[in-house]
């Protein structure tokens, strides 16, 4: 369906756009979902959805340089039952000096507008993504967040709703 090949051309278009000079990824972006055969149209709102996000200074730090787009994190964590393997793939991650950034792409709309209603699947994946992070980068603090293209708007998750994250649901 559209809505489900959407979310995947918006996370491409998030993975790929943030290494093309900027002069160049407008028409970039264009020949890509023309390619995906979208019309003009869909291809315009497309691009201007993932511009959007791109073009923000509210996101500036997030697709910074040093910054990286997909990035694949496995196995086992501390804060996780023993039982627990991951396998999972990090839409963005931004290391900086102090702070772990781990954000995940979302393209449901519209978006929920409180942690509280966020899918508890989303809250799981995320918890579990700090855990693993926590584990490699153990002197920074980690944050996580689902970055709502829909918007756009970054939605900050708490450490405490990924720390009440009942693991026994999902085993």
């Amino acid at each position: 369906s559209f809505r489900f090949a959407r979310g995947n051309l918006i996370h491409k278009l998030l993975e790929i756009l943030p290494q093309i000079p900027m002069d160049t990824r407008n028409n970039a972006a264009l020949t890509y979902l023309q390619k995906q055969g979208l019309d003009g149209n869909e291809a315009k709102a497309l691009v201007a959805e993932v511009f959007a996000v791109l073009n923000s200074p509210d996101f500036a730090h997030v697709f910074a340089p040093g910054s990286q787009a997909e990035v694949s994190l496995a196995g086992s964590a501390a804060d996780l039952p023993d039982n627990i393997r991951l396998s999972g793939q990090i839409d963005r991650l931004c290391v900086t000096d102090d702070t772990v950034w781990i954000v995940d792409y979302k393209s449901n709309r519209p978006p929920p507008k409180t942690e509280a209603d966020v899918a508890q699947l989303y809250i799981r994946q995320m918890a579990a993504y700090r855990a693993l992070a926590r584990e490699l980068y153990p002197d920074k603090k980690v944050r996580t967040a689902l970055l709502w293209t829909d918007g756009p708007h970054m939605m900050t998750l708490s450490d405490q709703i990924l720390d009440n994250v009942k693991w026994e649901d999902v085993l």
